[in-house]
């Protein structure tokens, strides 16, 4: 029997960065959805049901926060885990409040290595809770 793949959305504005980040999960054997903005992000999320959603913080339609809080109240989405990126360095500890809603939040850009150690100990956790 063939297992399958697990399904990570990543919702960024970066080409670059999804592109990346993307090459990286799929080498790694999983399926990578994409989005460019907030609201595919969430339309993806709902239409898909990814197992993970790797979240950049600043995109051009709405904010990752508000994605983020929209993601927790829809009843197909409040259980997704959440990896949250951000490239911002000032105000930190504002991203210590992101913790209600985000299971986990790294700066960018981060080390492969640990973007890809972070998502499988996310995933793993969500197998196991």
């Amino acid at each position: 029997m063939t297992q399958l793949k697990q399904k990570i959305l990543g919702v960024d504005d970066e080409p670059e960065a999804r592109t990346a980040m993307a090459q990286m999960l799929q080498a790694n054997g999983y399926e990578v959805l994409e989005a460019s903005d907030g609201n595919d992000g969430l339309s993806r999320a709902n239409s898909d049901g990814p197992s993970l959603i790797i979240l950049d913080m600043v995109l051009p339609d709405i904010s990752g926060m508000e994605v983020l809080e929209s993601l927790r109240v829809n009843l197909l989405t409040k259980e997704i885990p959440v990896l949250l990126l951000t490239g911002k360095t000032d105000g930190i500890d504002k991203f210590a409040s992101f913790q209600k809603f985000s299971d986990r939040y790294m700066q960018k850009p981060g080390r492969i290595d640990d973007i890809l150690q972070i998502v499988r100990n996310m995933l793993d956790s969500t197998k196991n809770p």
